[in-house]
């Protein structure tokens, strides 16, 4: 061998050795959600889960979303390139962002049940599908079968079907099924005490796994916890080998919890079971609502509300500013100060909802109210010592701090200068949501100062109008509060929007 071979193979070979230690390329996936029109939304989940999706995906992979029982595409989204922070911000991610909200509007019709369509999931699938990714499915609605087409195959009552369903083309599990692509995973969000029993509850799961398996997919997921159901990473929630008993008759059975002795085992129901299972008692029929027409807005009020589509400015760097005085839990009825606990929530509940869902890179929220001594107090999240920090807009993060402004306690007055003083210490802020009363709680002017100062920052504010502000009071309404915050809203290219608060 002369020395050119040599050297070819040695450099041969050593390109073989760096390739094989190269970490592999990400993998891309496609992903089609399936939800309901009042998706199952255990403590927010469901919208934080959206955003955990896309702030996790590869760019190039493409997401489907779809209103069930119709199975109607509601969005479809190709992740963009770039770092995943930033792309919560791009136009095409917000426009199926809105896309989503619109289609969890309960006036959308054929979403009117809680049920998954799950026959058709693969047909739905098979023809919408744009690559040859690996194929992910995420379903929000109830696990339990109960389609008034086929009412003798309700999982409704402790029932259960059998294995033998999948092959009998008789049944809605049987006939018109069509294939998954070819190594898919399921994940299933459900709501939370659904269950009779503890065997319906066994006998459910392994049902769903079997029809997954018939069909040539994997159910790895089944359970009511968001963040587990929106994770397809790691190994399956079920230990037990899936056995499917194909050869068993076609039935709708019921299941029961079996005690014998120490000994603790799931399957039908027999006469010699000792003793009898009890069951629940029916729910009393409920009454439908009673509509009750919506009373016009005052004069002045805020028309839109605080929904994502309707937020103004860049929503790159946020900060929620939120007024802590004490009218934000109380509020005045018929001459009387009375308290208002569900103005809080609301506020609290909101601001969670922006938290979870803005499309931005770093955020920071922060409080605004005096002491007993009149002392300004301005809780922050997140800190670092006793300095202001910008968070970086993670699923963590996003969580993190709902929980933390959602402790702080209401306090005294209403210091919103210093809250918006506060806010512009962050570098590079360039949008900030302000929720607030009306009451400037100091002087009006210097206040509206400080607001062109930010406007010629390029900061635009948008003011979100709490309780007296709301209009749903007329004879309680702030026409100087709702100036103000409609002032200040305009003076910085913001919008001037009223938070739907139930008192």
């Amino acid at each position: 061998m002369n020395t050119t071979t040599k050297l070819t193979a040695i450099t041969l070979a050593l390109l073989l050795g760096l390739a094989s230690r190269m970490p592999a390329a990400p993998a891309n996936h496609e992903t089609f959600l399936f939800f309901t029109v009042r998706p199952v939304d255990n403590d927010g989940g469901f919208g934080a889960g959206v955003v955990q999706i896309i702030y996790g995906a590869e760019p190039g992979d493409v997401l489907h979303f779809y209103l069930c029982p119709r199975l109607q595409p509601v969005a479809t989204l190709t992740i963009p390139d770039g770092p995943a922070a930033a792309r919560l911000r791009r136009p095409e991610v917000r426009r199926a962002l809105a896309q989503l909200l619109a289609g969890m509007n309960p006036t959308v019709t054929g979403g009117d049940r809680n049920q998954a369509n799950v026959c058709r999931l693969a047909a739905t699938i098979n023809a919408a599908r744009r690559t040859s990714f690996p194929c992910r499915v995420l379903i929000a609605a109830s696990e339990l079968y109960n389609d008034p087409r086929h009412a003798g195959w309700s999982m409704v009552g402790g029932k259960c079907p059998s294995d033998g369903v999948f092959s009998d083309r008789t049944t809605p599990f049987g006939s018109g099924c069509e294939q998954f692509p070819p190594g898919t995973i399921v994940n299933w969000l459900t709501p939370t005490g659904t269950f009779d029993d503890a065997a319906q509850a066994a006998g459910v799961q392994h049902f769903w796994r079997a029809f997954f398996h018939s069909y040539g997919a994997e159910l790895r997921r089944l359970t009511p916890d968001p963040t587990t159901a929106f994770t397809f990473e790691g190994a399956s929630q079920f230990r037990d080998e899936l056995v499917v008993r194909s050869k068993e008759p076609a039935k709708n059975q019921t299941l029961a919890f079996i005690t014998e002795g120490n000994e603790q085992t799931t399957g039908p129901i027999r006469r010699r079971m000792r003793p009898a299972v009890p069951r629940p008692a029916p729910p009393k029929p409920t009454p439908p609502p009673v509509a009750i027409p919506t009373a016009a807005l005052p004069a002045g009020a805020p028309t839109e509300t605080s929904a994502l589509s309707n937020l103004r400015g860049a929503l790159k760097n946020v900060v929620i500013v939120r007024d802590l005085s004490g009218s934000m839990g109380f509020g005045i009825v018929d001459g009387e100060v009375v308290d208002l606990p569900k103005r809080k929530e609301a506020v609290i509940r909101d601001i969670s909802h922006q938290l979870q869902t803005l499309p931005c890179e770093r955020l920071c929220v922060i409080g605004f109210t005096t002491n007993a001594e009149d002392e300004i107090v301005l809780p922050t999240f997140p800190t670092y010592w006793l300095w202001r920090k910008w968070g970086m807009a993670t699923p963590e993060l996003r969580s993190a701090a709902a929980e933390a402004q959602a402790a702080w306690p209401l306090q005294a007055n209403n210091p919103m200068l210093a809250g918006l003083q506060a806010a512009m210490q962050l570098p590079d802020v360039d949008t900030i949501l302000l929720y607030a009363d009306g009451d400037p709680g100091g002087d009006r002017d210097e206040l509206l100062t400080f607001v062109d100062a930010m406007k010629a920052k390029g900061v635009t504010v948008n003011a979100i109008g709490v309780g007296p502000l709301s209009g749903e009071q007329a004879d309680e309404f702030d026409v100087e509060g709702a100036k103000l915050m409609r002032e200040i809203a305009t003076r910085t290219d913001g919008a001037y929007l009223r938070l739907e608060t139930e008192e």
